[in-house]
Parts: C-alpha cells; sequence; structure tokens
C-alpha cells in the first residue's frame, strides 16, 4: 500500500463512539477542544509552518505536505508520495477494548491501487499484519472502496466511490462491544 494524493481538513479523534446523527450535527462546526470525550482535535487551520497544534490535548503533529489554500480555507496538499502527518503515537492510546472516532474530511482523485489514508502505524499498510491488536488502517482501493482493518479484523467501510474531487467528511466509529460503523 502506498500513500494516497489527496487534501485533508480537521482531523479529530474522539474517546467515544458517535452516532449518525452526532457526527453529521458536529461535521461543519469548528470545536474549541473542550468538548466532552473529544481525545484529539487537529482543524489545520494554520495555513503556515510544519506544526499541527492539537486544540484538545496539546498533542502537536509535525507536518510533511503542502499547504493547501484553495479557495478559502485551510488543508493539506498530500502529494501521495512522501508527504504524511505524524503524531508522537506514545501520546494516543487507542487499544483493543477502546471505543473511538476517527472523522476527517478528504478530498481527491479515484487512486489507481491500493493507498494508505489513515494509518496508527508507518502508513504502508504493513501495521495491519505486525500489530493487528493495536493497529488501526484506513485504506482506498481503485474502485474508490474505503476499507477499514482494526483489531485483527478488516471490512469494506464504503462501498460507493467518494474520491470525486469533491469534499466528502468520513467517520470511523467503533463500539468495542458491538461493531464498527462508517458514516
Amino acid at each position: 500500500s502506498s500513500h494516497m494524493a489527496m487534501r485533508m481538513h480537521e482531523f479529530r479523534v474522539w474517546e467515544k463512539t458517535l452516532t449518525p446523527g452526532e457526527a453529521y450535527a458536529n461535521m461543519s462546526l469548528t470545536l474549541s477542544g473542550s468538548e466532552i470525550g473529544l481525545y484529539g482535535y487537529w482543524p489545520m487551520d494554520n495555513g503556515v509552518g510544519t506544526l499541527l497544534e492539537d486544540k484538545a490535548a496539546g498533542r502537536n503533529m509535525n507536518l510533511n505536505a503542502v499547504w493547501s489554500i484553495y479557495p478559502a480555507g485551510f488543508a493539506f496538499d498530500f502529494n501521495g508520495t512522501d508527504e504524511v502527518v505524524t503524531i508522537n503515537g506514545q501520546n494516543v492510546i487507542i487499544s483493543d477494548e477502546t471505543d473511538f472516532t476517527v472523522e476527517f474530511w478528504l478530498k481527491g482523485e479515484t487512486p489507481t491501487s491500493d493507498v494508505t489514508l489513515f494509518s496508527s502505524g508507518r502508513g504502508d499498510g504493513a501495521e495491519i499484519y505486525t500489530d493487528p491488536e493495536q493497529g488501526l488502517s484506513i485504506s482506498a482501493n481503485a474502485s474508490g472502496q474505503i476499507t477499514v482493518y482494526s483489531n485483527g479484523f478488516g471490512f469494506v467501510g464504503t462501498s460507493t466511490n467518494y474520491f470525486d474531487n469533491d469534499w466528502h467528511h468520513f467517520v470511523l466509529s467503533v463500539d468495542r462491544r458491538a461493531n464498527a460503523k462508517v458514516y
């Protein structure tokens, strides 16, 4: 798996599952960072520099991508080769017992091969095999399907191709006692 060439905006991690209604109600809101259950919030709104501020808990990310400020607002323009955002993994705890939600905005074209959108490891897809209990990977394939690998299992999260160069909001909500859902 390689990296995805796309734009990304507003990355959020919750330490609880969000219902579709909660995800929809919050998807266009700018959060303060002090919302109950918000574990990490990187609004990606500074437009310059290489440090992304976590407004929820101070877990700042390092940026290796180009800022894209078009037409107004802020996002990252990942080239699909070597541009990534990294966070110190020792500060983010998602275990095989943790309920969580990951959400972000994305925009891009249909990939030509399997690519990684988000990963708790190196982003090459290998973390789902080397550490399946802790690994989390969100990938896309050449059909535009988004696949999720978590806790040693994988499933197709979306069968619709959302890679049409329009902005789409992606939500993965995992309830360890029940199931994982993609909105």
